[in-house]
């Protein structure tokens, strides 16, 4: 709860900006100490929600808001595409934030690490840092080990939320050959 207060005091509208390719349970607590603090004034970003499929982005925008609409079914969620430079990407970043309701807000960006974030703090933005390889907040969880894990046809226990570990896994199976062919 002592990290919850923490975030609350650092703005009126809460960010956060990820590819959850899949949603690991460190997302997961990401998204919901951000719920938690700002109760509906916050918004998350779908990043990459334009790329092509590649292993980072192996999941499609509309598959990885799927996911976490099973986890969140009220999840304020939007995709936000990648631009071609930074000031593009934060002029656009800004519109959508005003149509989200925070034009005027003390917006604060919630990150699972400083690299996450870096060019955040360059631009002097306001940036709530949780260290999501510490294990101390979140757990240590990557989207790359999940994906190795689906690769590899490991468990996803203690990677992804018990609702989504079928739908990941089938969808994953079910596009996986496909990835294979259109790679080579």
């Amino acid at each position: 709860m002592e990290l919850v207060e923490e975030l609350s005091k650092k703005g009126t509208f809460g960010v956060l900006i990820s590819r959850l390719c899949p949603m690991t349970l460190g997302h997961q607590k990401l998204i919901e100490l951000l719920m938690q603090a700002f109760g509906d004034d916050y918004i998350v970003f779908l990043g990459s929600s334009n790329n092509k499929i590649s292993m980072p982005d192996f999941f499609s925008h509309k598959e990885r808001s799927t996911f976490a609409k099973i986890v969140f079914p009220n999840l304020r969620i939007i995709g936000l595409p990648d631009y071609g430079n930074n000031e593009e990407w934060f002029g656009a970043l800004e519109e959508y934030l005003a149509v989200a309701g925070a034009q005027g807000r003390e917006v604060v960006f919630v990150a699972g690490s400083f690299e996450d974030v870096e060019w955040f703090h360059q631009t002097g933005r306001n940036v709530f840092t949780i260290d999501r390889y510490s294990g101390e907040h979140t757990p240590r969880i990557s989207g790359s080990q999940v994906r190795s894990a689906l690769i590899e046809r490991q468990t996803l226990e203690g990677l992804l939320d018990q609702r989504l570990i079928v739908p990941v896994q089938t969808l994953f199976d079910a596009k996986w050959p496909d990835f294979l062919k259109h790679r080579a």
